[in-house]
């Protein structure tokens, strides 16, 4: 799949959706290998808008560009946006080397998991 242009809660990305995925740092690495950013959802709205994108490419989770690595319970994008996202009820656990958040698209929430976990992931850069 090539970069496609989507819309995202009212803000235009184009993106490239990894379904066979990677672990976070391969994620990160492979957006910047392609001269994108690991995609960083920080609302619901872009949760929801996302899950049509999503469900046309086969993936149920994926990385969504927040960890709390820095701060331990401190939820923030990669570029440092603060969040807002709804959480699975008991999530985050903020369990020990769970410090990487993947979203949900078939129930619209997030949890937090290990950043070493092979999971889909999307890149995105400027709209085409």
């Amino acid at each position: 799949m090539d970069y496609t242009n989507v819309t995202l809660a009212g803000s235009y990305f184009c993106i490239k959706v990894y379904s066979s995925g990677g672990t976070f740092r391969d994620a990160m690495k492979i957006c910047e290998s392609e001269k994108a950013k690991l995609l960083a959802i920080t609302t619901q709205a872009q949760i929801a808008d996302l899950t049509r994108v999503s469900g046309a490419n086969g993936i149920v989770w994926a990385y969504i560009g927040i960890s709390d690595e820095a701060s331990e319970g401190q939820w923030v994008s990669w570029d440092g946006s603060a969040v807002n996202l709804n959480w699975k009820p008991g999530e985050p656990s903020n369990t020990v080397n769970q410090n990487c958040a993947f979203a949900s698209f078939s129930n619209y929430y997030v949890v937090d998991m290990s950043c070493n976990e092979y999971q889909p992931f999307i890149c995105h850069k400027k709209w085409l």
